[in-house]
C-alpha cells in the first residue's frame, strides 16, 4: 500500500496538528467516521490515512485523493469567514498539495463543526467557491472572489490561475457533529454500515464506536474477570480516573496535605482499592493474581497478559466533558498558584458553567 504513489510515500514537515487533546480527540472520531465508508458497498473509498499530508486522506476506487481538513470552533466564536486566517491558510495548503502532486487529487474539502458566513457579502466561502466553479478562467471570477484569490495565492507563494484552478476541487461544509456529538454520529454511522450492527445491543455499538476512535478492538469474554484488549493502537490507552486531589500550593496545610497525598499512592491504601484500577502495579497485580485463582482458561490468562501491557501503555486520559474540564483547569490554576481565593475561584468557574450550559441548551 505505501509504495503505489509518491503521495503516499513522501512527508510534509509543516503537518503539525492541532494542540489541544480535546481536538485531538475530536479528530480521531471524525476520521473513524470516514473509515466507516470502508465497511459501505456504496462507497468509493477503499483506504483511509491519517495524518497524512492532510487531517484526513481519503483514496478512491479510481486511485484518486481526497484531502480533507477538521477544523473546529467553540459556540462562542465567530462564524467561518472568507478572511479568516486559518481558512486562508488552509485553502493555500490544497492549492501546494495539488501542485505538488498532479492530477492525483480530485477533490479537497474544508469540513468544520462550526457554521460559516451565509451572507453574498465577499466573506461567504460556500459562495465564493460556487462562484469560482462557475468559472472557466480566472480573469472571469468576479471582484470579491478574485481577492480571496489573490490572498490565498500570496500565502501559498504560487500563481493566481494555478490557485484559482485548485480552488476548483475544493468543498467547504459545517455538516461535521459537534464536539459533544462526534461519538453519537460515528455510532449511528457503524450501525448503518455494519452487517452486525442490527444484530447486536446500543451499548456494544457503543463499545466498538469508542474503541474505534482509538483504533482498536475490545472483545469481552464470557465469565472474564478482565476485558482482554487487542490493539493496533501504537500510543497506548486512555483511562478515566476514578478522582482527582490536588494540593493548593499556598495552603498552610501544605506538609499535612501532601502526606495525605503520599498515603494515597502508598502500598497499603493502594492495596485495600477493590473496584477500579490501582495506581501501584505491584497493586495491580494482586489483583490479577487473586481473580486468576477463580479461573483456568488458557484465554482468561491471555487477558491478564495483555491487561498488565495495556496498563503500561495508559497515556491518555478520558474526560466526560472536556469543555466543562478546560473551564475548571483554567480558572484551578489561578487558585492553585495562590492568586485567588476559593471563593473567587468557585464564583468564576460557576458563572462560566453557568453560561456554557446555557449556549448548550440544557
Amino acid at each position: 500500500m505505501m509504495n503505489e504513489i509518491d503521495i503516499v510515500e513522501s512527508t510534509m514537515s509543516t503537518d503539525v496538528g492541532d494542540t489541544t487533546a480535546n481536538r485531538f480527540r475530536y479528530q480521531w472520531v471524525c476520521s473513524a467516521i470516514s473509515c466507516c465508508a470502508l465497511l459501505d458497498d456504496k462507497a468509493d473509498i477503499e483506504e483511509v490515512f491519517c495524518e497524512h499530508h492532510e487531517d484526513i486522506l481519503l483514496k478512491r476506487r479510481d486511485g484518486k485523493y481526497i484531502g480533507v481538513q477538521v477544523k473546529t470552533r467553540d459556540s462562542t466564536q465567530p462564524l467561518w469567514s472568507a478572511s479568516d486566517e486559518i481558512v486562508l491558510k488552509s485553502f493555500a495548503r490544497f492549492t501546494v498539495l495539488n501542485l505538488q502532486f498532479p492530477g492525483q487529487f480530485c477533490e479537497f474539502t474544508f469540513s468544520t463543526n462550526h457554521p460559516m458566513q451565509s451572507r453574498r457579502n465577499g466573506q461567504d466561502v460556500c459562495y465564493l467557491l460556487d462562484s469560482i466553479k462557475s468559472h472557466v478562467n480566472y480573469d472571469e471570477v468576479e471582484r470579491a472572489g478574485q481577492t480571496f484569490i489573490k490572498r490565498i495565492a500570496k500565502i501559498a507563494e504560487v500563481s493566481e490561475d494555478d490557485t484559482f484552478k485548485s480552488l476548483k476541487k475544493v468543498t467547504a461544509s459545517s455538516s461535521f457533529p459537534k464536539l459533544r456529538d462526534a461519538t453519537v454520529r460515528l455510532i449511528a454511522d457503524l450501525s448503518e454500515v455494519w452487517s452486525r450492527g442490527s444484530e447486536i445491543t446500543y451499548e456494544r455499538i457503543t463499545d466498538v464506536a469508542k474503541c474505534s476512535a482509538l483504533q482498536a478492538m475490545i472483545t469481552r469474554f464470557e465469565g472474564s474477570p478482565f476485558v482482554y484488549l487487542q490493539t493496533a493502537y501504537e500510543q497506548g490507552f486512555s483511562f478515566q480516573p476514578y478522582a482527582q486531589i490536588a494540593a493548593m500550593a499556598a495552603s498552610a496545610y501544605s506538609d499535612e496535605a501532601m502526606e495525605f497525598l503520599r498515603y494515597l499512592i502508598s502500598s497499603e491504601y493502594q492495596s485495600q482499592i477493590a473496584d477500579a484500577l490501582p495506581l501501584r502495579y505491584s497493586a495491580l497485580q494482586v489483583q490479577i493474581d487473586a481473580a486468576m485463582q477463580e479461573v483456568s482458561d488458557p484465554l482468561q490468562e491471555c487477558a491478564a497478559e495483555d491487561l498488565r501491557s495495556a496498563v503500561g501503555r495508559i497515556c491518555l486520559r478520558e474526560n466526560n466533558d472536556e469543555e466543562l474540564l478546560s473551564i475548571i483547569c483554567d480558572e484551578a490554576e489561578f487558585y492553585f498558584d495562590g492568586q485567588r481565593s476559593e471563593t473567587e475561584a468557585a464564583a468564576l468557574i460557576a458563572n462560566r458553567v453557568e453560561l456554557y450550559l446555557k449556549e448548550q441548551g440544557t
